[in-house]
């Protein structure tokens, strides 16, 4: 896996970043190879296995690999492409659906989210677990991993504010 291709050397695909237009990254993809990583290095449960290469090493956790493999993992060099805060909103999510191929593809909302600012974040979480809401929706989408819930509401918003006529103009609901 992951873990076992950076413990042979083997690079791994770009990172890419949102800056928002205060400084602040955000992970548009890459977030599960980053999130193995830190576990793997950083938790005292997390230990090595099914492994195709490296079979002595499975069931390790990191502190019991030797130095020259805990070297080799900490000394990994990475490649990130950071977005900057400046790129158009339509450049970007174009960028955001075209790079993330791998893994599980973002949904059109996941990439709104990165795109947004946190008040506009905060305000969908808080429509989307609104008592009214869940109770309209039957519960259905509460806390919903891929962000359906906050999409729901994003539209309910959108059909609220614009015409049908003015709506169609976007031509999509992406």
């Amino acid at each position: 896996g992951l873990i076992e291709s950076l413990l042979l050397g083997i690079p791994l695909p770009s990172f890419y970043f949102n800056e928002d237009p205060d400084g602040r990254l955000q992970v548009v993809d890459g977030v599960q190879r980053l999130t193995t990583i830190h576990n793997f290095v950083r938790a005292k449960s997390f230990r090595l296995g099914s492994l195709t290469y490296l079979h002595d090493l499975e069931g390790r956790e990191f502190g019991e690999l030797d130095g020259a493999f805990r070297r080799r993992l900490l000394g990994s060099q990475f490649v990130a492409h950071v977005i900057d805060p400046q790129t158009p909103y339509r450049v970007k999510f174009d960028i955001f659906r075209r790079i993330n191929t791998g893994g599980t593809p973002l949904s059109a909302q996941e990439i709104r989210h990165c795109m947004s600012g946190a008040r506009s974040r905060t305000f969908l979480k808080q429509l989307a677990e609104d008592g009214d809401f869940v109770a309209a929706t039957v519960a259905s989408l509460s806390h919903h991993p891929r962000m359906a819930d906050r999409e729901v509401a994003l539209r309910s918003v959108a059909f609220r504010l614009f015409s049908v006529e003015d709506y169609a103009k976007f031509g999509t609901l992406h």
